[in-house]
């Protein structure tokens, strides 16, 4: 794969919304290019190992498809498994390997013709004579690309922040969480009450925070770590510079900080003296940072009543999850039944701005809507309405926000997509 300087559309971000918007953008023709800052594609499905991307599925009808299920099941299928029966009236949760998923990315990306940078973080940003001109950190220094649209699908809104967009910043964020995994006990043997009290004795002894090893500090017990076997367990405060190098270089150590805490703690319990450590993620899950200012901004009464904009151009199923460090912070509901809400190109679209998209968790809305958008399905099925907004703007030349709305629902109905 030769890099080159020139191409159509730049996405930056692999994970699972930059993935999809590459392949989308490279298979309907546009001269493609993923930037991502780690070793590996698919985001916190594998970075994180937060992988559980649902949800693809509401009310007994599939309501995301396209390349984010193509993604999801040739991922089930390497395991010889076959992908759920979509009659089932449930919401769908699936479970998959993440390690197989990265794979599966690395493949599909390259067939669709796209090109692939990894180790490599955006630097500058300028748009001058109708190209976006990126400056990108390699290993090696510096280079420079120019593309005809650019995509933001960092999660943290940095490409739009580079770009000197406008951004909504709150004080108050999320708790983020690291994750890992653990073996060597039988759950069916151990005495819960018995480590409850020695959990809570830890945390008074400040041993352990009562985070490192449950959601809500004020009802401290380390069940659900064990019962997780360390995924997706604890809670790493966080605030919006989780969105800089040295915002996130702080998370992590504290996440680091914590996963020893809680395993030297549980290597001592009655029943887990055999526990062993076998893999911390390399990553910190962030659930919220920024959010780019857009055109569209999404409310919570948009999210709970399944709005349907006349720019609608995917679905996103999924409660208000907006985690907090204690019950009081904590907001969890279901939507009522039928409800399936939806995203609008306006919220991709940064105001101000030309040729420029965001797809991910970094969408404008309010913080409770945002909270049931962010998962990662939703996430994939945004990729795809970027990549497809991406190339006929490349292909064009009219900025994503007047593209004929026919047009890209119909881009998207060719790649197997659900549009509302």
């Amino acid at each position: 794969m030769k890099i080159q300087n020139n191409y159509d559309v730049i996405i930056v971000g692999g994970g699972t919304a930059g993935v999809v918007a590459a392949i989308q953008s490279a298979r309907a023709g546009a001269k493609t290019l993923l930037i991502e800052k780690t070793s590996r594609l698919g985001g916190t499905i594998v970075n994180a190992g937060i992988a559980a991307p649902g949800v693809f599925f509401a009310w007994g009808k599939q309501i995301i498809s396209g390349i984010a299920w193509e993604l999801v099941t040739k991922t089930i299928s390497r395991l010889g498994k076959n992908a759920p029966d979509i009659s089932n009236p449930k919401q769908w949760h699936l479970v998959i390997n993440p390690y197989i998923f990265a794979s599966v990315c690395d493949e599909v990306l390259i067939e669709s013709s796209a090109e692939l940078l990894l180790h490599s973080m955006p630097a500058e940003l300028v748009y001058s004579d109708n190209i976006w001109r990126l400056t990108v950190c390699t290993k090696t220094g510096l280079k420079n690309f120019n593309a005809k649209v650019l995509i933001d699908c960092t999660g943290d809104a940095n490409l739009a922040e580079i770009a000197g967009l406008p951004l909504i910043i709150t004080d108050e964020t999320q708790p983020s969480t690291l994750s890992f995994t653990i073996s060597g006990y039988d759950i069916e043997k151990l005495d819960f009450e018995a480590l409850r009290k020695n959990f809570v004795k830890a945390i008074e002894l400040n041993e352990l925070k009562p985070e490192d090893g449950c959601w809500r500090i004020d009802i401290p017990d380390p069940k659900q770590i064990i019962w997780s076997r360390g995924i997706n367990a604890n809670h790493i405060r966080t605030n919006h510079l989780a969105r800089t190098s040295e915002g996130r270089t702080e998370i992590e150590l504290e996440g680091r900080r914590a996963v020893s805490r809680i395993f030297k703690w549980l290597k001592r319990q009655a029943g887990l003296e055999n526990i062993s450590l076998e893999n911390v993620f390399p990553e910190i899950g962030v659930r919220e940072t920024a959010k780019i200012d857009g055109e569209i901004f999404i409310t919570l009464d948009d999210f709970e009543k399944g709005k349907v904009w006349e720019d609608s151009l995917c679905y996103a199923i999924y409660g208000v999850d907006l985690h907090g460090i204690d019950s009081k912070e904590w907001k969890y509901w279901k939507l009522k039944d039928g409800i399936v809400p939806t995203i609008p190109r306006g919220a991709m679209i940064p105001k101000k701005s030309t040729f420029f998209i965001a797809a991910g968790r970094n969408i404008s809305a309010d913080r409770l809507a945002h909270s049931g958008l962010r998962v990662q399905a939703p996430c994939m099925a945004m990729g795809q309405a970027a990549g497809a907004m991406a190339v006929l703007s490349a292909k064009s030349g009219i900025t994503p926000l007047k593209l004929d709305l026919d047009q890209i629902k119909s881009l998207l109905r060719e790649h197997n997509a659900i549009v509302p």
